[in-house]
């Protein structure tokens, strides 16, 4: 049985040139607020306060001369991929640290044996 289906996706192919180049400049707007944002966050995690008097909020809206919706929206990415960071790096620590155990374990052992 045929189905007869609608897309709204939006095909980079067939837009106008002025289009592309506009999601392609939001784009790296996007990205460049989302590199500030993360940057700031990183520093005020390892106690540095924000070198401005203002939110982080109002900083990047302030600073890129946008609306609300992408500096909040790098401000949530950005949280979120520092706490995974964090979570990574205890992570790997704690695998560091049972792979140092039982290789102190093995040295001890063949030093007994030796």
């Amino acid at each position: 049985m045929k189905t007869i289906t609608c897309s709204d996706r939006v095909y980079y192919d067939e837009l106008l040139p002025e289009e592309a180049q506009a999601i392609r400049q939001d784009i790296q707007l996007v990205h460049s607020i989302l590199h500030t944002a993360y940057r700031y966050l990183t520093l005020k995690a390892r106690g540095i306060p924000f070198p401005f008097e203002e939110s982080l909020h109002k900083e990047l809206k302030r600073r890129y001369h946008t609306n609300d919706y992408f500096p909040l929206a790098a401000i949530w990415e950005a949280q979120h991929q520092l706490k995974a960071d964090f979570e990574n790096h205890e992570r790997k620590k704690k695998m560091f640290k049972a792979k140092l155990k039982s290789i102190e374990k093995k040295i001890r052992k063949t030093e007994k044996s030796g």
